[in-house]
């Protein structure tokens, strides 16, 4: 799971879930000047970047819901994507 998440205050996290339940969490720390060439004013640039892998060898063959919701820390929460994985 790549891609980058946008907020007013550095510490911002992505959790990714599957089937509603939390798979990983990762920080957003990853250098992304390609971004913030075209969102400069974010104070977190350019380190808005994030990267990490969720291990699906325990799913059971069946179509599950895997979703990417960024979190502030405030407890602030958006879902970034979503997408229909087979895993097992």
């Amino acid at each position: 799971v790549r891609g980058w998440a946008l907020d007013n205050a550095p510490g911002t996290q992505v959790r990714v879930e599957v089937d509603g339940v939390t798979a990983a969490t990762i920080p957003v720390q990853g250098s992304r000047p390609d971004v913030c060439k075209v969102y400069p004013a974010y104070p977190s640039c350019p380190d808005v970047g994030f990267q990490g892998t969720v291990a699906t060898t325990g799913l059971d063959g069946c179509a599950h819901l895997l979703r990417v919701v960024a979190v502030d820390t405030q407890g602030n929460e958006r879902v970034l994507g979503e997408r229909v994985i087979v895993g097992g």
